[in-house]
């Protein structure tokens, strides 16, 4: 097994991982609905399982992050020379987000913090789209 395949099985995991945080932390919180409640209510200020459902998110982070370092050396050869650098710092602001910036108590904007998660999730979520506008060419 070479190096590409490692790091091809890491991005395979990132969303396996993802997944079973959402799965498992909605089960945990008695008052969370898969269906009415956001993601990011899971590791938001004060949630009951915070700290387990941030070390879920920095995993499937980290997991994108080696695989979109493959990547990007695997594309010297042709591709876009940008986009995996944009996947490398969607990885990032996945940590930063779940570190520094969870969603505010109740998924209310009341703080900066709050207002600046929503802000860098969607910008997240651009940056993700692109990877999926990549893949269908």
């Amino acid at each position: 097994m070479n190096i590409y395949q490692i790091l091809a099985i890491c991005g395979m995991l990132s969303p396996i991982v993802y997944t079973a945080m959402w799965i498992i932390g909605g089960k945990l919180q008695k008052d969370y609905s898969h269906i009415k409640h956001d993601i990011s209510s899971l590791f938001a200020v004060n949630a009951p399982n915070q700290r387990l459902m941030q070390t879920f998110i920095i995993i499937s982070s980290v997991l994108l992050f080696l695989f979109y370092l493959g990547l990007h050396d695997g594309l010297k050869d042709g591709g876009s020379i940008i986009d995996p650098y944009l996947f490398i710092i969607a990885s990032i602001l996945g940590i930063l987000i779940a570190f520094f910036l969870p969603l505010d108590e109740g998924g209310e904007m009341t703080a900066w913090r709050g207002k600046m998660h929503l802000i860098l999730v969607s910008l997240n979520g651009n940056i993700n789209n692109r990877w999926n506008d990549c893949t269908l060419v």
